[in-house]
């Protein structure tokens, strides 16, 4: 991503819980000569040290990374720090249990598919409950199970 906040000359705030991963967006940016990015240790949990600080959010590989009862107080601390977010998660399909299951016997790993799947419907009812869905993409279809949305807050009175 930083290629791409490069190439559009934009101000980035990099957040991140853990500093070994802030060091590797560090590195990443100076690679693609990023140097209006500032480098933040947050909780995304709780943002409220960055509340209202853009006009975007990023957020990808995360979501299928935490329990499915957080993702919602998730939304919401990404919500506050501003109105759109470009937030990508793994979805749940028959589809994709086997497109799982076939590459682990081919190429080994993981025994279960792990983190949090949810199927499209339940997820993209969960995020209309906030959001409006702008826009929603698969990532690579036929190879990744990510798909990635655009949300817009409905109301500024989170």
């Amino acid at each position: 991503m930083a290629e791409v906040f490069g190439q559009l000359q934009a101000r980035v705030l990099a957040c991140d819980i853990s500093p070994a991963m802030l060091t590797v967006a560090e590195k990443e940016f100076a690679q693609f000569g990023v140097s209006v990015v500032d480098f933040k240790k947050i909780d995304i949990m709780n943002c409220e040290d960055i509340y209202r600080s853009g006009k975007f959010v990023v957020c990808w590989r995360l979501m299928q990374r935490v329990p499915r009862e957080l993702i919602d107080n998730i939304l919401v601390q990404l919500s506050k720090v501003a109105p759109v977010i470009i937030i990508s998660f793994a979805g749940d399909s028959i589809y994709g249990r086997i497109r799982y299951y076939l590459r682990k016997m081919i190429f080994g790993g993981a025994k279960s598919l792990g983190g949090v799947r949810i199927r499209r419907r339940e997820l993209e009812s969960l995020l209309e409950e906030r959001f409006v869905i702008e826009y929603s993409e698969s990532v690579l279809p036929g190879v990744s199970a990510q798909r990635a949305y655009i949300l817009r807050l409905k109301s500024d009175d989170l």
